[in-house]
């Protein structure tokens, strides 16, 4: 739909940029050496002595009936589409993504999705490059939408599925280490949510990116 509404007024600023032409070429010629005599039209004069400013005839039509309007680019299409991080890793990140990766903790997000961005840095790089992380969106890197589509169970991102059950939004790691009955080092350095609870409103709802 958006797509659709950009092309509908991309051809909207063409027409009104025609319009405007035309009735600038009109001006030209009323201001250009000639006449109508007894049905005769006169030599009409473009020579670049009297209009140094244009470069021609041919493209003047040219600039005159072929304007040029910029399509607009959407924000979201910029983006890089993955869910990364720069933040560093602690030994106990990395620890804690060790084990959820053990006992088969998945992951699901979208690249567009600031909250799995979060969640990415709680872990830090190296860490959450060992979580098995699952793109949702159908433009994103090793995009797995069906599979997202068909799990009845997320609703939004992020959302994880640790030994069956479901948990949406982002997670601190405290929370995770509880839910997956982590017991190892918790001294964590990487940033954290505001307070160990579920972030229940850190979750962004399917199906579709936010409008540009």
């Amino acid at each position: 739909m958006p797509e659709r509404h950009d092309s509908f007024k991309m051809q909207q600023q063409m027409t009104t940029q025609r319009l405007i032409n035309l009735t600038l070429l009109a001006v030209i010629l009323m201001g250009c050496q000639g006449s109508f005599r007894q049905g005769t039209i006169a030599q009409v004069d473009l020579s670049p002595r009297l209009y140094p400013d244009m470069f021609g005839l041919s493209s003047l039509l040219d600039f005159l009936f072929n304007p040029q309007i910029d399509e607009p680019q959407s924000p979201i299409a910029e983006l890089p589409r993955e869910v990364t991080t720069d933040t560093v890793s602690g030994a106990a990140e990395i620890a804690l993504a060790t084990h959820l990766t053990q006992i088969g903790a998945k992951v699901y997000g979208a690249y567009w999705c600031p909250h799995c961005h979060d969640q990415a840095d709680m872990f830090g790089a190296e860490a959450f490059a060992l979580i098995d992380y699952i793109e949702c969106d159908a433009d994103g890197v090793d995009s797995q939408y069906e599979l997202c589509r068909s799990t009845q169970a997320i609703q939004g991102y992020p959302t994880w599925n640790i030994e069956g059950q479901f948990y949406s939004g982002s997670q601190s790691l405290e929370e995770l280490a509880m839910l997956s009955n982590y017991t190892g080092n918790t001294d964590f350095t990487s940033r954290q949510s505001p307070d160990s609870t579920p972030n229940t409103d850190g979750v962004i709802f399917f199906p579709e990116p936010p409008s540009p």
